[in-house]
């Protein structure tokens, strides 16, 4: 068999229009930047109703973490887990929700679950970027 005939029959891409096109032609948004821009779009619509529902949940001041710091004595003892912050247990919860979303990819199709783990990993992101630079 040939290689030419283990190549998948996909369509030719269009064509983008150049940056450098007159003012008149708009510019074609990439694929992928079309993409990103509809699930942005959507994933702060569901970001901005788990607000609503939630309040603000995720400040510092306002987490409860009795379960975890139960936990993180357990398994570190009193002496390190006394000193974690709440902005570092904020990132651990974080993580652990981005885990637990993408654990979720395992079953059926959700929208939900794919959009939710958009928006943890965003604030993962944005938190651990402030927690590490500042």
């Amino acid at each position: 068999m040939s290689e030419a005939a283990n190549v998948l029959p996909f369509p030719t891409p269009k064509p983008v229009a150049e940056d450098s096109a007159s003012d008149s032609e708009p510019v074609a948004k990439h694929a992928f930047n079309a993409a990103l821009d509809t699930t942005f779009e959507r994933c702060g619509g569901v970001s901005n109703q788990r607000a609503g529902e939630y309040r603000d949940s995720w400040l510092p001041e306002n987490m409860i973490t009795t379960f975890l710091d139960h936990t993180l004595v357990a398994i570190l003892g009193t002496d390190i887990a006394g000193r974690i912050t709440r902005t570092e247990k904020r990132l651990l919860n974080a993580a652990t929700m981005v885990d637990l979303k993408d654990s979720r990819m395992i079953g059926p199709w959700k929208q939900d679950t794919v959009d939710d783990g958009i928006n943890y990993r965003g604030a993962y992101a944005e938190w651990m970027e402030r927690y590490m630079h500042g």
